[in-house]
């Protein structure tokens, strides 16, 4: 496809699109069949925006957003979202290079959570979900801890009214060690960076 395409979706299915080294839009999805996978990359400096429209979600869909070298992807929300929870989200930086990933929410929500399960973040590459603030996310009541199964929870937002985001960040226990010591180098606003954790070089 050419630089620049815009393009819509009426019935989306298990299928995987790849974006190379070009700027591309997906306009509208309308409706995506339930229990399905779908697979977003941009790869070798590519943007993709991917504009959900209404997105009649069924539920039980798998949405995968592979972010290549020096590429980002930007996953607008629908006009209207409600239970997202059903559906599971991961996004996986996945080469060498930088990249970004960002989720808008510029729709109405109501009583609708998402939880963006992170992968293979490395130094310089951008996380923004939501466009809150941020806060360490403890778990039901605060009991638990923000660092738990590999992986750093961070939440914004509220799920009965505009909508909760919570991002699970992989992590090691030495580099979740190393965010304690200074978690304002990760987190600027509503955007996680990831920085290097070799010793000295914060």
């Amino acid at each position: 496809m050419p630089d620049g395409s815009v393009f819509n979706v009426s019935l989306l299915g298990t299928t995987e699109l790849t974006v190379d080294g070009i700027s591309a839009t997906l306009g509208e999805i309308s409706k995506v069949q339930t229990q399905s996978s779908q697979i977003f990359n941009a790869v070798n400096g590519a943007s993709l925006t991917v504009n959900q429209g209404v997105f009649n979600l069924q539920g039980f869909n798998n949405f995968t957003f592979g972010v290549g070298d020096s590429s980002e992807i930007v996953l607008n929300s629908p006009s209207f979202s409600s239970f997202s929870g059903l559906n599971k989200f991961f996004v996986d930086f996945s080469s060498e290079g930088t990249g970004s990933f960002t989720y808008n929410k510029v729709g109405l929500a109501l009583a609708d959570e998402l939880t963006f399960e992170v992968t293979g973040m490395k130094p310089g590459d951008t996380l923004n979900l939501g466009g809150g603030e941020w806060a360490l996310d403890e778990g039901f009541l605060g009991w638990g801890e923000a660092y738990r199964d590999g992986f750093l929870h961070l939440t914004q937002g509220n799920s009965v009214v505009g909508g909760k985001v919570n991002a699970k960040i992989q992590m090691t226990p030495e580099e979740f060690s190393e965010f304690q010591k200074d978690p304002s180098a990760f987190l600027a606003g509503g955007t996680y960076t990831q920085v290097c954790f070799a010793e000295g070089t914060m």
